[in-house]
């Protein structure tokens, strides 16, 4: 896998070619960076000691037959990464501020004084102020920020939450569905039939993936860009939705309106895997609950209505309605515990009252400029194709973010498009079975130490595969 690198006589263009792919040794790399999944494989060329070039080498297995594998796994930035680590900007030691700040003049220092200073006002904040002064802002650094958590849980300091700091947090995916990552595989998106680009620009974000998008499309899949720009993706998608920025929920709810209003919306899925069917108290506009119908009995018990029966316990083992039918719409008389008479509708009966009222493609135009045309279209497309939400990090950082997460899914569920293969919608992709989430489990400092641990995850891998083969 070596060639030599010693220089030739030039004899002409060509030598410049042959220099440049000499090299003296050849190795397997990644690049530690905030891509999820990430870490992708490199071949690393190494000529006097120097990364002299690196170029995308994935050599990833086949995971399912009749869908592209992930190779190559690359993009530019990382195939550049070797300018950054011989660049000018990179520091390599302690800088002090030497001017005012912001005026970006720094004197090098060692480390020993750096160390020093730095102890010193740690200590001194302690004992003037307290130990809960002292606290880490920052960005995250992978294994390394385990280490700063741990020294600052012994002196008493605080480190801040990173969503909190950056908010690359999926709020509203947390509160729907009580996980912030539901997040199928990136092959998966191959079997999609509608991708939407929402609060996302894959072609700069996903460049390492993006292929699978590009080969949905070869497979019949159509995509929409739903974005106020017109940004690098928009050339990729079959259409462009120019949407008024933060008016997504509007936008969202005029979907739904549309699914339910022409019939198309998943019905069944509505019933059994949504609240739709639960019955809310018209005075306290609360779940109808256990305690207060049988007057014991759990808090966070509901109730259904069967049409012809009345009441019904909510399943709260298993969703799944088993043949019997459950009402979404009436109002009805149900008797409580202290002996009062309280009338009660399913969710979806008051929230079909509220679209229909405030968000038909009419009513939602003069929020999002989104045409009523355009909306109906989408709405039928999304009710009656596998549809994937490509959501990325930006819906998190406006204020209310978590509304526009949670209407988001509230398509989705309208139309059922979850828990299926090509189907949901995605935000980080990460496995945190490696790296930062087991440092700190080494029994000690080495390599010979990571082999032990990363022997018990592979351990437990295993496990969870006998488990589920299907994993």
């Amino acid at each position: 896998m070596s060639t030599s690198a010693a220089s030739t006589e030039y004899t002409g263009w060509q030598d410049v070619y042959r220099d440049k792919w000499k090299w003296d040794s050849v190795h397997w790399g990644t690049h530690c960076v905030d891509c999820y999944p990430g870490d992708c494989p490199v071949r690393v060329y190494v000529r006097n000691g120097m990364v002299w070039r690196e170029e995308q080498s994935g050599t990833l297995p086949v995971i399912e037959e009749g869908v592209p594998d992930f190779n190559p796994m690359g993009c530019q930035k990382g195939a550049s990464w070797s300018q950054s680590l011989y660049g000018p900007d990179r520091v390599m030691y302690p800088l002090k501020r030497a001017g005012a700040r912001g005026e970006g003049k720094w004197n090098r220092i060692s480390w020993d004084q750096a160390l020093t200073e730095i102890a010193e006002v740690i200590i001194d904040s302690i004992n003037e102020v307290g130990s809960s002064s002292i606290v880490q802002e920052g960005t995250p650094e992978g294994g390394g920020s385990q280490g700063m958590r741990r020294f600052l849980s012994v002196v008493g300091g605080h480190y801040l939450d990173l969503n909190g700091s950056i908010n690359d947090f999926s709020i509203g995916l947390q509160e729907t569905f009580g996980k912030f990552s539901p997040t199928s595989s990136a092959d998966d998106w191959f079997k999609s039939e509608l991708i939407l680009f929402w609060h996302m620009n894959p072609v700069y974000t996903r460049i390492h993936l993006y292929h699978f998008i590009a080969e949905a499309r070869y497979n019949g899949a159509e995509v929409v860009n739903i974005s106020p720009d017109i940004n690098p993706s928009h050339t990729h998608a079959d259409y462009q939705v120019p949407i008024n920025g933060a008016s997504d929920p509007a936008f969202a709810l005029a979907l739904v309106q549309v699914m339910c209003d022409e019939n198309i919306a998943d019905w069944k899925f509505l019933k059994e895997q949504t609240d739709f069917g639960y019955l809310i108290r018209l005075d306290s506009r609360r779940y109808l609950r256990q305690t207060e119908v049988e007057g014991k009995g759990r808090e966070d018990q509901m109730y259904q209505w069967v049409p012809g029966k009345g009441l019904k316990l909510a399943d709260r083992g298993n969703m799944l309605l088993k043949g019997v039918d459950i009402a979404l719409d009436g109002v009805f008389d149900v008797k409580l515990a202290d002996g009062s008479t309280v009338q009660v509708t399913p969710v979806y009966a008051l929230l079909k009252k509220k679209l229909d009222e405030e968000y038909t493609p009419e009513k939602q135009f003069p929020i999002t400029s989104v045409h009523p045309d355009t909306i109906r279209m989408l709405a039928r497309k999304i009710a009656t194709k596998r549809t994937n939400i490509m959501l990325g990090y930006n819906a998190c950082k406006f204020y209310h973010g978590d509304l526009i997460e949670r209407t988001m899914c509230l398509v989705l569920a309208a139309s059922g498009n979850w828990g299926k293969h090509g189907t949901g919608i995605r935000c980080w992709a990460a496995a945190m079975i490696d790296g930062t989430a087991i440092a700190m489990a080494k029994p000690g400092p080495g390599a010979a130490n990571s082999e032990i641990i990363l022997a018990a995850r592979d351990a437990g891998v295993a496990m969870m595969k006998a488990q589920d083969p299907t994993m």
